[in-house]
C-alpha cells in the first residue's frame, strides 16, 4: 500500500503531498478515456527526464485495494444493523483488521497476532497506525466497539 502524507488539492485540480506533486488528468487514446493522477515527480524510477511525468491510476475495485475479510469497516460507515449478525469474536477481528491493513504489530503470542499472522496480506511493521486511519475507519471502529460491549 502506498500512503501519501500532507496531501492538498487546489481548485484547478493540482495536488501536492510531502512526496509528490501533480494534477488530475484525462488521457484519451483511440479506444478509451483514462482518468488518473499526472505525477510530476516520477515515482517508478522509469521517467527521469525533466518535463516528463507519469500517469497513476486505480486499477480494479475496492477489494483489490483493501485486504481482508471485512473491508466494509474501511469503505463505509458501519451501522448497528450491519453488525447485527456478527458474533463478538468476529467483531473483534473486524475492528482489528482495520489496524492490520496498515501493518499494525499485534502483541506477540496474542490472539490477534495469531489470527493475522496467518493472513497472506498481513505485513506487521508499525507499533502505532493511528495516523493512517481515515475518519470513516475511526467512526466504524467506535461503532464496532459499542457492539462488542453489548455482547
Amino acid at each position: 500500500m502506498f500512503i501519501l502524507t500532507n496531501v492538498s488539492f487546489n481548485p484547478d485540480g493540482e495536488s501536492r503531498s510531502d512526496q509528490y506533486s501533480g494534477e488530475f488528468a484525462i488521457y484519451k487514446n483511440e479506444n478509451e478515456e483514462i482518468r488518473g493522477l499526472k505525477i510530476y515527480d516520477y515515482w517508478s524510477g522509469v521517467t527521469e527526464k525533466k518535463g516528463e511525468y507519469e500517469l497513476g491510476r486505480k486499477i480494479g475495485g475496492l477489494s483489490d485495494e483493501f485486504s481482508g475479510k471485512h473491508i466494509k469497516a474501511s469503505t463505509k460507515l458501519l451501522t448497528t444493523f450491519d453488525l447485527a449478525q456478527s458474533a463478538k469474536q468476529e467483531l473483534k477481528i473486524m475492528r482489528n483488521e482495520v489496524f492490520a491493513r496498515y501493518g499494525y504489530q499485534f502483541k506477540k503470542g496474542g490472539a490477534m497476532n495469531s489470527y493475522f499472522s496467518k493472513q497472506k496480506w498481513y505485513r506487521p511493521q508499525h507499533n502505532n497506525v493511528d495516523k493512517f486511519l481515515t475518519w470513516l475507519e475511526k467512526e466504524s471502529i467506535k461503532i464496532i466497539q459499542q457492539e462488542e460491549k453489548q455482547r
